[in-house]
């Protein structure tokens, strides 16, 4: 019988069609797909080393003995598997703390463009609240509003909301950082829209405080309320002091009865 001129190159079960033996090599998708497993750290790895791993295996099932390396394709495919499964389960939980802190801060935001003394009174604690007239919270309502615009929203997408923790150690005031090293006090930033651009609210706590958030809302846990302009400038609610902050009032700090307004130079808030 005439053999085909493709019959010289490959028989069966890793044989030749005259005999010679074929040496089997192991499959190039199951070491990919063991490699992808172990650099799980990184998101989105552990779902393609699931897919080489299963393809691996069809690919060595199909080969006829000439492919080996069932065994990495195995483990890449259960261990991709399992990233791929905590990575999916930690991210519908950030999503679900981040939509709940969205949800308390954002009717707090609305209270002070909205000019609404009692709703932003119930945020501070009792000192901060005694020390914050009825007229320095109008001010500070009626400047962020002038320099801000509308309140826009908080953004949902984790890959900016990531992005903006990481880098938060370079674009957060030094005083704020140092005040955090040293115990005395605590922030909660939040990066925010405006209808004039974006700015970070700074929400300062007490020293061994914790914001949290009860029914989509904070109630009575805030010393101070800060807001950082794209440009640097900083508008506060309360004089360090009036408000009984614990940090020391920076230089040059206007009176209680107005609204901060100072630029930090080389200070940018870098979202």
């Amino acid at each position: 019988m005439t053999q085909g001129p493709w019959q010289n190159y490959g028989g069966p079960a890793g044989h030749s069609s005259d005999g010679i033996v074929v040496p089997a090599r192991t499959s190039i998708l199951a070491v990919s797909s063991l490699v992808f497993s172990l650099v799980c750290c990184i998101p989105g790895t552990g779902a393609i080393a699931a897919a080489l791993g299963g393809g691996a295996l069809v690919q060595i099932g199909r080969s006829e003995g000439r492919l080996t390396g069932k065994a990495l394709a195995i483990v890449g495919l259960i261990l991709g598997m399992i990233s791929s499964v905590v990575w999916i389960g930690g991210a519908l939980g950030a999503s679900a703390v981040w939509n709940g802190l969205r949800m308390a801060v954002e009717p707090a935001i609305a209270s002070v463009q909205s000019s609404d003394v009692t709703k932003v009174k119930s945020l501070l604690t009792t000192q901060a609240a005694a020390a914050a007239g009825d007229a320095q919270i109008l001010k500070f309502s009626a400047a962020v509003n002038d320099k801000l615009g509308k309140f826009q929203g908080i953004t949902a997408n984790l890959i900016d909301v990531a992005k903006f923790y990481t880098s938060l150690s370079s674009i957060m005031p030094a005083e704020y950082l140092q005040e955090m090293l040293l115990g005395k006090s605590a922030f909660l930033p939040i990066p925010i829209d405006f209808e004039k651009g974006k700015a970070v609210i700074y929400f300062k706590l007490p020293a061994g405080n914790q914001a949290t958030a009860q029914s989509g809302s904070f109630a009575g846990v805030f010393t101070n309320i800060i807001i950082v302009l794209p440009d640097g400038t900083r508008l506060v609610m309360l004089d360090e002091a009036a408000a009984g902050a614990n940090a020391p009032t920076n230089p040059g700090t206007p009176p209680a009865d107005a609204p901060t307004e100072g630029k930090e130079p080389g200070k940018k808030p870098g979202f």
